[in-house]
Protein backbone atom coordinates (compact mmCIF):
# COMPACT_ATOMS: atom_id res chain seq x y z
CA UNK A 1 0.00 0.00 0.00
CA UNK A 2 2.95 2.37 0.42
CA UNK A 3 3.28 2.53 -3.36
CA UNK A 4 -0.11 4.26 -3.61
CA UNK A 5 1.35 7.29 -1.82
CA UNK A 6 3.99 7.79 -4.50
CA UNK A 7 3.43 10.75 -6.77
CA UNK A 8 4.12 8.91 -10.02
CA UNK A 9 2.99 5.39 -10.81
CA UNK A 10 1.30 3.70 -13.76
CA UNK A 11 -2.53 4.05 -13.69
CA UNK A 12 -2.98 0.28 -13.77
CA UNK A 13 -0.99 0.01 -10.52
CA UNK A 14 -3.74 1.69 -8.51
CA UNK A 15 -6.33 -0.64 -10.01
CA UNK A 16 -4.28 -3.73 -9.17
CA UNK A 17 -3.47 -2.45 -5.67
CA UNK A 18 -7.12 -1.70 -4.93
CA UNK A 19 -8.18 -5.14 -6.12
CA UNK A 20 -5.44 -6.87 -4.12
CA UNK A 21 -6.24 -4.90 -0.96
CA UNK A 22 -9.89 -5.98 -1.12
CA UNK A 23 -9.28 -9.72 -0.88
CA UNK A 24 -8.10 -10.12 2.75
CA UNK A 25 -10.95 -8.16 4.41
CA UNK A 26 -13.55 -9.80 2.15
CA UNK A 27 -12.14 -13.23 2.95
CA UNK A 28 -12.36 -12.44 6.67
CA UNK A 29 -15.93 -11.14 6.31
CA UNK A 30 -16.99 -14.33 4.52
CA UNK A 31 -15.17 -16.71 6.86
CA UNK A 32 -18.09 -17.27 9.26
CA UNK A 33 -20.87 -17.61 6.69
CA UNK A 34 -22.64 -20.97 6.78
CA UNK A 35 -21.66 -23.41 4.03
CA UNK A 36 -23.12 -26.65 2.74
CA UNK A 37 -21.55 -29.42 0.70
CA UNK A 38 -22.92 -29.49 -2.83
CA UNK A 39 -22.28 -32.13 -5.44
CA UNK A 40 -20.92 -30.69 -8.68
CA UNK A 41 -19.97 -32.34 -11.94
CA UNK A 42 -16.53 -31.63 -13.34
CA UNK A 43 -15.12 -32.82 -16.68
CA UNK A 44 -13.32 -35.65 -14.83
CA UNK A 45 -15.84 -36.73 -12.17
CA UNK A 46 -18.47 -35.54 -9.71
CA UNK A 47 -17.31 -34.24 -6.36
CA UNK A 48 -18.57 -32.54 -3.23
CA UNK A 49 -17.53 -28.94 -2.64
CA UNK A 50 -18.50 -26.40 0.00
CA UNK A 51 -20.71 -23.51 -1.14
CA UNK A 52 -22.23 -20.63 0.81
CA UNK A 53 -25.68 -21.71 1.94
CA UNK A 54 -28.78 -19.58 2.25
CA UNK A 55 -29.64 -16.52 0.20
CA UNK A 56 -27.40 -15.21 -2.58
CA UNK A 57 -24.96 -12.48 -1.62
CA UNK A 58 -25.13 -9.04 -3.20
CA UNK A 59 -22.17 -6.74 -3.72
CA UNK A 60 -23.12 -3.06 -3.74
CA UNK A 61 -19.95 -1.00 -3.98
CA UNK A 62 -19.55 2.54 -2.81
CA UNK A 63 -18.70 4.16 -6.11
CA UNK A 64 -15.16 4.97 -7.23
CA UNK A 65 -13.06 3.12 -4.65
CA UNK A 66 -15.59 0.32 -4.28
CA UNK A 67 -15.81 -0.35 -7.99
CA UNK A 68 -12.15 -1.35 -8.05
CA UNK A 69 -12.86 -4.03 -5.46
CA UNK A 70 -15.80 -5.73 -7.19
CA UNK A 71 -13.74 -8.10 -9.35
CA UNK A 72 -11.78 -9.32 -6.33
CA UNK A 73 -14.98 -9.97 -4.44
CA UNK A 74 -16.45 -11.83 -7.41
CA UNK A 75 -13.31 -13.95 -7.55
CA UNK A 76 -14.06 -15.11 -4.01
CA UNK A 77 -17.86 -15.31 -4.47
CA UNK A 78 -18.59 -15.81 -8.19
CA UNK A 79 -22.32 -16.33 -7.58
CA UNK A 80 -22.77 -12.90 -5.93
CA UNK A 81 -24.97 -10.36 -7.67
CA UNK A 82 -23.67 -6.84 -8.25
CA UNK A 83 -25.86 -3.79 -7.72
CA UNK A 84 -25.43 -0.04 -7.77
CA UNK A 85 -27.10 2.74 -5.82
CA UNK A 86 -27.75 5.87 -7.81
CA UNK A 87 -27.48 9.29 -6.21
CA UNK A 88 -28.91 12.47 -7.66
CA UNK A 89 -28.09 15.88 -6.26
CA UNK A 90 -30.02 19.10 -6.56
CA UNK A 91 -27.96 21.28 -8.93
CA UNK A 92 -28.38 24.35 -6.70
CA UNK A 93 -28.32 23.09 -3.11
CA UNK A 94 -26.26 19.95 -3.83
CA UNK A 95 -28.50 18.06 -1.41
CA UNK A 96 -29.18 14.44 -2.44
CA UNK A 97 -32.62 13.42 -3.64
CA UNK A 98 -34.19 10.49 -1.84
CA UNK A 99 -34.43 8.04 -4.75
CA UNK A 100 -35.43 4.98 -2.73
CA UNK A 101 -39.23 4.88 -2.67
CA UNK A 102 -41.27 3.82 0.36
CA UNK A 103 -42.35 0.19 0.32
CA UNK A 104 -45.12 -0.39 -2.20
CA UNK A 105 -44.53 2.82 -4.18
CA UNK A 106 -42.88 3.19 -7.57
CA UNK A 107 -39.56 5.05 -7.91
CA UNK A 108 -39.70 8.42 -9.64
CA UNK A 109 -36.90 10.29 -11.39
CA UNK A 110 -35.90 13.58 -9.77
CA UNK A 111 -37.21 16.78 -11.37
Amino acid sequence: MIHINLMFFPPCFLTKSTAASAEPPVYEALRDLPVEDVQIETPIETCMTPMISGKKLAVIPVLRAGLGMVNSILTLVPSAKVGHVGLYRDPVTHEPYDTIPPKGKKAEAPP
